[in-house]
């Protein structure tokens, strides 16, 4: 590619950023406005998903950095501005992403953006990275996560959590938590709210301090507040509007759910390494067990089936100690091998 080439392609990657920036921030004259709907017109005619968009997105800038000689180093641009850019084109309004996508595939048609900026586009000597997932996983051991926003979160084990590094912060406040159990501290910010994604469920604060229970294992998803005000959702449905000592326990399977009064200090006893079974049933009780005592529960079938477990043993409580409790409670016997837990009446 010569330099004139080089450069032409540079101004048209600046004009289509700012220029998909301003639409989105109402900043379009009547002339611009006139073409970002030609643009949006073309994706009522698409059906793409938001993963075929991002897809399609990441194929852009495979394009680009084939049409671009990075290696030459006629061209510098940086990092800020490169994830400027790769933000715009992913988290802007899905009509306005197709669009993009179109222009690029076509080739000839970013034309249609060459009089809009009279910008000079830098471009890095350094590969563009594409915008991604920061993840957060837990196995044996409680872990604290401090995001960009002061927010803290407290990962229970064998948990899972992830959010959008370009993203979080500057355009919204997103997390998903993909597996397992934390506790949040939200900073409040009442401009920007903040979103717990788990399963099916929505959860929606603006500065608050809740529980959020997410385990593969178990039928239910559970949501408990200590402080503030937490709306709970599922696609375009508000379940619940929860207040301190309330908990909506939603099941994944069914899509029912049900609202209750408890006492948040329980539900979120792990934290101080305590076992607290509240309403429990036999497929908690073995994770529960697996994470305070790492051994696994095998329970004779047809046994505790319909068993609900409500007891709290102090941090500290041995295994022989538990197992006592629980035998006590439902009549139970056990033997122990090694690691494995045989219970049985």
């Amino acid at each position: 590619m010569n330099n004139k080439q080089d450069k032409n392609t540079g101004k048209r990657l600046e004009a289509l950023s700012k220029f998909l920036d301003m639409y989105l921030k109402g900043g379009l004259n009547n002339d611009q406005k006139e073409l970002a709907e030609k643009l949006s017109r073309s994706k009522k005619e698409s059906s793409l998903s938001d993963d075929e968009v991002k897809e399609g997105s990441a194929r852009v800038w495979d394009r680009i950095l084939a049409k671009i000689d990075f290696k030459n180093g006629r061209k510098t641009r940086t990092e800020e501005r490169k994830k400027k850019i790769c933000s715009v084109i992913l988290f802007m309004h899905r009509y306005i992403a197709v669009a993009a996508i179109f222009i690029f595939i076509l080739g000839g048609s970013l034309l249609l953006l060459k009089n809009t900026y009279q910008q000079t586009g830098q471009i890095s000597d350094s590969t563009l990275a594409t915008c991604s997932k920061i993840y957060y996983e837990t196995k044996w051991d409680i872990k604290i996560v401090t995001l960009p926003d002061g927010s803290k979160i407290y990962l229970n084990k064998d948990s899972k959590l992830a959010f959008i590094k370009e993203e979080f912060n500057h355009i919204k406040r997103e997390v998903w938590l993909d597996e397992g159990e934390a506790f949040f501290e939200v900073t409040k910010n009442p401009a920007k709210p903040f979103i717990v994604y788990c399963g099916n469920l929505k959860t929606v604060v603006r500065g608050t301090s809740f529980n959020v229970k997410a385990y593969k294992e178990l039928k239910e998803n559970t949501v408990s507040v200590r402080t503030g005000r937490v709306e709970i959702q599922t696609a375009n449905k508000t379940l619940a509007i929860l207040t301190p000592n309330k908990q909506l326990t939603y099941n994944k399977s069914e899509g029912t759910y049900e609202s209750a009064q408890v006492d948040w200090s329980d539900a979120a006893a792990w934290m101080e390494g305590r076992l607290v079974l509240n309403n429990a049933n036999a497929a908690e009780l073995k994770l529960r067990f697996k994470q305070y005592f790492n051994v696994s529960l095998v329970i004779k079938s047809g046994v505790l089936s319909k068993a609900k477990f409500n007891a709290s043993f102090q941090k500290g409580c041995t295994l022989q100690d538990a197992l006592n409790v629980v035998g006590n409670l439902y009549g139970l016997k056990y033997t122990m091998d090694n690691n494995n837990v045989k219970i049985f009446n």
